[in-house]
């Protein structure tokens, strides 16, 4: 804080007193609003800026690049002073009235203001000379009025008294005048600026029918212009209309987040490229059909298309064209290379012999908890037979061949 001394802060000490105590609403409410909108403000940039650095700034030309890193790190060190004075005013000052009469602190945030509202203003100046075709005139004007409000923020600065009561013109005439022209000047600008920028605009519609596709873009733009330079403008009237009313008074404090506002109007059209460029892209097309068309065209010879034709009033010296579409249709076929089969003891079972087949006397021995039967010859040679476990109808058909048990035993084999 200014330095004060002690007689004085005494006495701004009561009168601030006396001012602030019959409604602290009114006379705080302003401070605690206008810095709770410019920290959310500044996140809303931060998120602008974030989606502006991912999708726009690789292809962007260096002086928008320049620019918006530029509002970047003003915007913060806007907003790291504003918390700087919210902690002057209500924590470490809390209860001492003579702190919100430092107008140098409030000279400050007017340095920052137009640190930030001047750049943005020029960007929307200069698109408003190009689409009004290079206007001189246009930029004389726009130019004429951006360099009086940026040298009368820094007069303010300059010429303003570092402690005061009241700023009015009765007190300090001087402060008043520049502070009322800065704030015209820059609000005179954003006006003409903005309906330039509409005129221009609305002077490009064709207004044919086939062309409704061209109008509805550019009325988005229009609509776009409008949005994005008419909340810093109404911010800005509302800081002169209460700056120029009440003088004395702490309304004006809450337009402390005014740059934040110009700050979110140029990302929010620089953003906005986006979404028009999707809709300057070729409509989608529809999938192309699997024939090809060939149309051609003759003179018909059919005595019914020549009767159709004297009846639709073609004269004879005239030709009825018909068009005959032939399609061509494609067809794909796609053979599959056949595999041998795997052998398997299910597919494939082994052949059995006859028993009884070059034995003299044989013997059979069946065994009740196994699918085996042993013949037992003179050789002590013993032969298995296996059932197959899952072909059941081919090995049935195999043991019905056998001989039945009653044959074998007529012809002497012993069976157990």
């Amino acid at each position: 804080m200014t330095p004060i001394d002690s007689a004085y802060a005494d006495q701004l000490e009561s009168i601030g007193h006396e001012m602030f105590t019959p409604n602290q609403g009114l006379a705080f409410g302003p401070y605690i609003l206008g810095f709770g909108v410019d920290a959310f403000t500044y996140g809303l940039l931060v998120i602008q800026f974030l989606h502006w650095f991912q999708v726009s700034s690789a292809t962007d030309r260096r002086a928008i690049k320049a620019l918006v890193w530029y509002i970047l790190l003003t915007s913060t060190a806007y907003s790291i002073l504003s918390t700087v004075y919210m902690f002057e005013l209500f924590v470490y000052g809390y209860s001492v009235y003579r702190n919100f009469y430092d107008f140098n602190w409030i000279t400050t945030f007017f340095i920052g203001v137009c640190l930030m509202q001047t750049p943005v203003s020029g960007f929307f100046a200069f698109r408003a000379y190009y689409l009004l075709g290079k206007s001189r005139l246009f930029a004389i004007i726009t130019s004429t009025l951006l360099t009086i409000s940026f040298a009368t923020c820094i007069a303010v600065k300059v010429v303003a008294p570092k402690v005061t009561v009241s700023v009015g013109a009765d007190s300090y005439p001087a402060t008043f005048i520049l502070l009322v022209v800065w704030l015209a000047t820059i609000m005179i600008t954003d006006v003409i600026v903005t309906l330039s920028i509409t005129y221009a605009l609305l002077r490009t519609r064709l207004g044919f029918r086939g062309f409704e596709r061209t109008d509805n873009l550019i009325r988005k733009i229009v609509m776009i212009s409008i949005e994005a330079q008419l909340i810093p403008t109404v911010f800005t009237a509302g800081f002169l209309i209460t700056f120029a009313a009440a003088p004395n008074g702490n309304l004006p404090a809450f337009f402390i987040c005014t740059p934040k506002i110009y700050a979110l109007a140029l990302m929010s059209v620089l953003n906005a490229r986006q979404f028009l460029q999707k809709d300057l892209g070729p409509r989608p097309h529809p999938q192309r059909p699997m024939y090809i068309p060939r149309i051609s065209s003759y003179k018909s010879n059919n005595p019914q298309n020549q009767a159709a034709q004297n009846a639709a009033g073609v004269g004879a010296g005239q030709t009825q064209t018909e068009i005959h579409v032939q399609t061509e249709t494609i067809q794909e076929t796609y053979q599959l290379k056949s595999e041998p089969a795997k052998r398997s003891i299910n597919r494939d079972p082994p052949l059995m012999t006859p028993p009884t087949a070059g034995l003299d006397n044989p013997h059979f021995e069946f065994s009740s908890d196994t699918d085996t039967a042993t013949d037992q010859v003179d050789h002590d040679q013993s032969i298995t037979y296996v059932d197959g476990e899952d072909d059941v109808h081919a090995h049935m058909k195999e043991m019905a061949s056998l001989p039945k048990i009653g044959e074998m035993r007529e012809l002497g084999v012993e069976v157990k």
